[in-house]
């Protein structure tokens, strides 16, 4: 006996298992065509007001206000950055009893500044340790209440 047939086979609306399942699937289907319909509908939208500019910004049309937002999300290197760690920030040892633990935060503000205003060396430094990929957009649309 399967754990499928401890259940009713029928529901009240007539229902059966393998039709919501069929409904289900077919549901999830249908949003993920959806989804990916609406992120190409939103990156023409964001051609069509030229929206280049990482950050937000407002536009109006007609009688609607299209707020478009993009940024970008940092990835460090981990690896390459504690190979260039000194020896002495090492802890080496057969049995190391004390764990070092480092947590690393990225500090969005201080790398869109060595960007804009560091120099060719400091943003070398910087893209040696760091990549960067486009986050995803953000469209917001309302109707103007006159």
């Amino acid at each position: 006996m399967s754990m499928i047939d401890e259940f009713p086979e029928v529901l009240d609306n007539g229902s059966t298992v393998r039709d919501l399942i069929k409904y289900i699937n077919l549901c999830n289907d249908t949003i993920e065509m959806m989804s990916k319909s609406k992120v190409m509908a939103e990156n023409d939208l964001a051609t069509l007001l030229e929206h280049t500019k990482i950050g937000a910004h407002t536009h109006t049309f007609d009688d609607w206000k299209i707020t478009i937002t993009t940024g970008l999300n940092y990835k460090m290197n981990i690896d390459r950055y504690i190979e260039s760690l000194s020896a002495v920030d090492k802890i080496d040892g057969r049995f190391p009893i004390v764990k070092q633990v480092t947590k690393f935060e990225l500090n969005n503000k201080a790398i869109r500044d060595c960007e804009m205003y560091g120099t060719q060396q400091d943003n070398a430094i910087k893209d040696a340790y760091l990549s960067a990929t486009p986050k995803k957009m953000h469209v917001k649309i309302a109707k103007v209440v006159v």
